[in-house]
């Protein structure tokens, strides 16, 4: 009994000084120093898959017809990549290549080709026509001696934040913002990196 009794007064003796050993806690000391920053990790390995291509802007082609020796006051042409899907969902530029002194311009489809004549497009499912007229709205018969090279179409796809706006017009907005003119084929090609 003995025992018991001096077990219980050292229990309670520990209980007591547990319970007043606690006090408040102090002040938070000062930041340390910043650590020493590790090494960067080693890049991993390339899967085996294959290379990687070049770059490129994969949602832009363009298509170029060959226009020496046409005449008369229509060109039309098949375009198969003209798809019902392109006409709706891309922004399609037109330019008219023709051979000068100073050698090839191009000129943008609708519109005044140099001095000489006007030009106006028509596209459907597979099909360009470029129709010539002289400034007073008569057709224009286009002759060898016009020097007509080519005509260059430029296929720009809609992107994901196309919504409101027309696909032409965030085209053309985008590549105003950039400082492009869309009515100069060179740089237009230059931008989308198409020659």
């Amino acid at each position: 009994m003995k025992k018991s009794k001096v077990l219980m007064m050292a229990l309670f003796v520990v209980g007591l000084c547990l319970g007043s050993c606690t006090g408040d806690d102090g002040e938070q000391g000062p930041k340390g120093d910043q650590g020493v920053a590790g090494v960067d990790g080693q890049d991993g390995v390339n899967g085996t898959n294959g290379k990687d291509g070049e770059d490129g802007n994969a949602n832009v082609h363009h298509v170029v017809l060959d226009m020496t020796g046409h005449t008369g006051t229509i060109f039309a042409q098949t375009v198969p990549e003209l798809t019902e899907e392109v006409i709706s969902n891309y922004a399609i530029l037109y330019y008219l290549g023709k051979d000068d002194l100073a050698g090839t311009q191009y000129y943008s489809i609708p519109g005044p080709v140099s001095a000489d004549f006007l030009t106006q497009v028509y596209a459907q499912t597979q099909l360009v026509q470029i129709y010539f007229s002289n400034y007073d709205g008569t057709g224009y018969p286009v002759t060898a001696n016009d020097h007509l090279e080519s005509l260059r179409i430029v296929l720009i796809e809609s992107t994901p934040y196309t919504t409101s706006k027309s696909v032409y017009t965030s085209v053309k907005d985008e590549l105003k913002a950039a400082g492009v003119d869309i009515a100069d084929y060179n740089a237009v090609a230059k931008y989308f990196g198409l020659e």
